[in-house]
């Protein structure tokens, strides 16, 4: 059987809904993934799943591909110096999405990143995770411990918040 916590989730979407009661004006987004994708998206739908960027996912229905959008409020540099750290941990073995594209516009008196990936086809664990008993979960908690290992195999210089040079 699976351990499922109804509440605490219940507590979370809350939380979350809270977390991004503001979102970036969809003509906004619509022109800068266009820009950044080199065509314009047949169809962009909002995920609110984390806490840290405003997220959409942009379909290219002609081509079939899917990106995912992150936006942040703030520089470029807080998306750069994460490329370089998924660039480090892919070269050790940690899959992890190639980014397409890093974009910064003025919205209004607000500067906002954008940051495009190619979307990675799979279901989050709130969908997949009912499905599945205790006994799955400890295998993953493994691959996952080893992956972290991995990532923990990467080193930067000094403490704190990293650059684009991993400085």
């Amino acid at each position: 059987t699976r351990i499922s916590f109804p509440i605490m989730n219940n507590h979370f979407d809350t939380y979350l809904q809270k977390v991004h009661s503001h979102s970036t004006d969809s003509e906004v987004v619509m022109k800068v993934a266009a820009h950044m994708i080199g065509a314009v998206p047949s169809g962009m739908k909002r995920i609110i799943k984390g806490e840290s960027h405003e997220v959409y996912e942009a379909q290219m229905f002609e081509s079939n591909k899917s990106y995912i959008i992150r936006i942040a409020p703030e520089s470029s540099a807080h998306f750069a110096s994460e490329n370089w750290a998924m660039q480090r941990v892919s070269q050790v073995g940690v899959p992890v999405p190639s980014p397409v594209a890093i974009h910064v516009a003025r919205v209004a008196t607000t500067q906002l990143a954008f940051s495009l990936y190619p979307k990675i086809h799979g279901y989050t664990e709130d969908v997949w995770g009912p499905q599945f008993d205790n006994s799955l979960y400890k295998d993953l908690a493994v691959e996952a411990g080893a992956y972290l290992r991995k990532i923990h195999s990467v080193s930067t210089s000094g403490y704190g918040p990293i650059n684009e040079h991993g400085v």
